[in-house]
């Protein structure tokens, strides 16, 4: 099993696959909530992504133009 302590994931060795290392799996699995948003989170998300929208095509251009000099 890998013990590196910034390591994110999980390698092929690091798996139970015995059958009850599965069972433990789906139980996890199963408890599971779903992820249910508030009408007003769903306002912010939107809100935010409107912004960050607008802020990625007020810089489109320039990165655009930045990225085809470096090109030439």
């Amino acid at each position: 099993m890998s013990t590196v302590a910034n390591k994110i994931g999980l390698e092929e060795s690091d798996w139970d696959v015995s059958p009850e290392g599965i069972a433990q799996w789906c139980q996890r699995v199963s408890a599971l909530q779903p992820l249910i948003f508030t009408d007003e989170e769903l306002a912010e998300i939107e809100a935010e992504k409107a912004t960050r929208k607008q802020w990625e095509c007020e810089r489109f251009e320039a990165y655009a133009n930045k990225l085809a000099s470096e090109w030439e």
